[in-house]
């Protein structure tokens, strides 16, 4: 069967390492490595196992999945530290699949989806063991949510051809927010914002060919800018956010891309810091990379990590390297 073997050795000192711009070599740590995830698959390509290892080579997170006739009937995730085991049982009537979950022997949350012909998801409900209501969702035949319901918030969306949303109604605590698009050429140049019908922001879209710059103002004030510039062959290259949190502090984010000839990412570079009324939080910033080498069928084959990681599998200041077998 198809298996995916990620070595990892950890790096005190990874922002002064790089896979090629000529900075020290990852791959002469003197940290040891070892086997930290590995990945079973069926030969449809379908995720049967993933395991997490310690340095010391223990499990210390398991996830199995099992299959019949296509069909998903169990899915088993097991904790080491916390000593406890989430399982997630499909049952299946006609169009309607029920998925139990239990921690341990509880039941913890039922969720009931309908399906289409095509095997899609129509709807999602999920309750808790009592019948409560956590979450309701709707898609489209297109795959987008119209509707959704959680924490005591609704939402209802409406879609123009292009797939633009051109309305967006959110209801909470009796309170409604309305959300209005002003599409030109198919795609959004402004936004009208209200609430309890009364008119309290706007967003506006700046574009050129390259380049978007979107800033949203609520009662007369700027409350999230996000600036975003792509290469030459439409891929995002750049992308500068800031959002307030709270009056007079805002979170800014950036996000830098190179990449290689078919557009796969070679490095991703990220920095974010808390701005109080225009000076730095006591939070310190947050700053890091990730690189990436591929083999010849162009999957990751090694990949960096330093500061920060956008993947739940693997850790920050760290070197992998990808085994590919069966």
């Amino acid at each position: 069967m198809p298996r995916i073997a990620v070595y990892r050795t950890a790096l005190p000192d990874a922002f002064h390492c790089s896979l090629f711009d000529g900075k020290k070599d990852p791959r002469k740590s003197i940290e040891g490595e070892y086997l930290a995830v590995e990945e079973i698959y069926d030969a449809g390509g379908r995720l049967l196992s993933e395991t997490r290892f310690s340095p010391a080579g223990l499990a210390v997170h398991r996830r199995e999945s099992r299959y019949d006739s296509g069909r998903l009937l169990e899915e088993r995730e097991e904790f080491a530290d916390a000593g406890s085991v989430v399982v997630r049982l499909h049952e299946y009537e006609g169009s309607t699949e029920t998925i139990r979950v239990l921690f341990g022997d509880e039941l913890d949350e039922v969720i009931v989806r309908e399906l289409r012909d095509d095997g899609s998801v129509a709807s999602e409900d999920s309750t808790d063991a009592d019948g409560g209501l956590r979450s309701a969702t709707d898609w489209d035949t297109g795959g987008r949510v119209t509707y959704a319901e959680s924490l005591g918030m609704a939402q209802r969306y409406a879609y123009d051809e292009a797939g633009n949303i051109v309305e967006l109604v959110a209801e909470k605590d009796g309170i409604e927010a309305v959300e209005r698009a002003r599409v030109l050429e198919g795609k959004i140049v402004e936004v009208d914002i209200f609430e309890a019908g009364e008119p309290v922001g706007k967003r506006t879209y700046a574009r050129e060919p390259r380049r978007v710059l979107m800033t949203e103002t609520t009662h007369g004030r700027a409350t999230a800018t996000r600036l975003e510039e792509y290469d030459e062959a439409g891929s995002l290259a750049l992308q500068e956010e800031s959002i307030e949190l709270s009056p007079g502090t805002f979170r800014r984010s950036i996000y830098r891309f190179s990449r290689e000839p078919d557009g796969k990412p070679r490095k991703i570079e990220v920095s974010r810091e808390d701005i109080f009324e225009g000076m730095r939080a006591a939070r310190p910033p947050v700053s890091g990379f990730r690189e990436f080498l591929y083999d010849g069928e162009r999957r990751i084959s090694e990949t960096l990590l330093a500061g920060f990681s956008d993947d739940e599998r693997l850790e920050e200041d760290s070197y992998y390297r990808f085994e590919y077998s069966g």
